[in-house]
């Protein structure tokens, strides 16, 4: 066979002519496992097969951090902490986002305080510090005027005019695979930064705080839903 199938998609053509006479063949390395062996029938095309996607459950959008630093107050969907900590101060949830066929394709989040200096994001590892973020967003509060995006510990984007975490309790940023499997960085809705690294799966949320970490309403962003647009409150204007 010149064309290798995935779901009946042609993602491979070899260029080499096949070799008679053939057979089918395996070796294993770790844990291996194959279903559904068979052979296939000359000028037969197998059906477009549709993937099996989770179902959706809105009851169960709130992320849970379910290992955490001990100086950390976590409930679902929220996370605090007091005073400078310094990083390497970590959250994890052991909720797993498995493939593309899951329903969940990223997570939304609130800097909630004008002070919360923290990183927040979506990990195929548990984070012990911020480099181990494949993606991760930072809040910084009073220490800078901007919020940085970082990538497997590299400085990836900054966005600029973010001082004191700009409108803390309105503000809802985003984290989510589009439909072409590329990650983007939202705010409000308004997509700011798209990644040029390819997902890694198994993916999860979690946190490296530093100061006076503080996330609200921290959820799962349902595949093929958009984070919705946010119009901010307008600034407060001192009576002339």
């Amino acid at each position: 066979f010149r064309r290798v199938l995935f779901r009946s998609a042609v993602y491979y053509t070899s260029s080499r002519a096949v070799t008679y006479p053939w057979h089918v063949a395996v070796d294993a390395y770790t844990a291996p496992s194959i279903v559904d062996l068979q052979y296939l029938e000359c000028g037969v095309e197998l059906p477009v097969t549709t993937p099996v996607m989770t179902p959706w459950d809105p009851d169960d959008a709130l992320v849970v951090f379910d290992n955490f630093n001990p100086e950390l107050t976590v409930s679902p969907g929220a996370l605090t902490g007091d005073g400078q900590l310094g990083w390497n101060t970590p959250a994890n949830s052991d909720r797993e986002v498995l493939s593309p066929d899951d329903a969940v394709c990223g997570l939304s989040f609130k800097c909630n305080t004008d002070t919360t200096h923290l990183m927040i994001g979506m990990a195929s590892q548990q984070v012990g510090t911020w480099g181990d973020f494949d993606y991760g967003v930072t809040c910084r509060g009073a220490w800078a005027s901007y919020t940085d995006i970082f990538e497997n510990g590299r400085n990836a984007y900054r966005e600029g005019g973010r001082a004191s975490n700009g409108n803390p309790e309105a503000d809802v940023h985003a984290i989510f695979v589009n439909e072409d499997n590329q990650v983007e960085y939202s705010l409000n809705g308004i997509v700011y930064h798209t990644s040029s690294r390819e997902v890694t799966y198994p993916w999860h949320v979690a946190v490296d705080a530093y100061t006076a970490p503080s996330l609200a309403e921290v959820e799962y962003i349902q595949c093929g839903v958009a984070p919705p647009l946010v119009t901010p409150p307008p600034p407060v204007v001192t009576p002339w």
